[in-house]
Parts: structure tokens; sequence; C-alpha cells
């Protein structure tokens, strides 16, 4: 969330949508990538980044981040 929320510039809610509302565009969508692999060790395959609902919304972030962890 705290990730996401600085890249944002403002608080968000989990479920907000941070692509379809302009929150993040193509840069900073690609620093969130940069900053998740940094921050919980975990590589993103190009066929997960293509996915751009794998980074629609917090909670999505989240589900992606887990299952890239187990």
């Amino acid at each position: 969330m705290e990730i996401c929320e600085n890249l944002c510039c403002k608080e968000i809610t989990e479920e907000e949508p941070l692509i379809l509302s302009g929150l993040l565009d193509s840069y900073k969508l690609m620093e969130l990538i940069c900053d998740l692999e940094s921050e919980f060790h975990i590589t993103f395959l190009p066929e997960e980044i293509m996915e751009l609902k794998n980074f629609s919304s917090v909670n999505a972030i989240d589900s992606i981040v887990n299952y890239k962890r187990k």
C-alpha cells in the first residue's frame, strides 16, 4: 500500500483502480514493478507484467506478490 501511495502521491484504497484511473502511467508502473521486486526479493516474468490486471489495484498487487513469494 505504501509503495503505491508514494507513486500515486495520494492516499488510495485497496480496490481503487490504479491504471484505469490514470494514477499509474507506464513509467510509474515500471517504477512500481522495480520497487516491488526490490522490496520483496521477487522477479516478475514478462508475461506477468503484460497482464495488467496483476497491477490494477492494491489487492491485485498483493495477490501477485504473495503468489511470487511462495
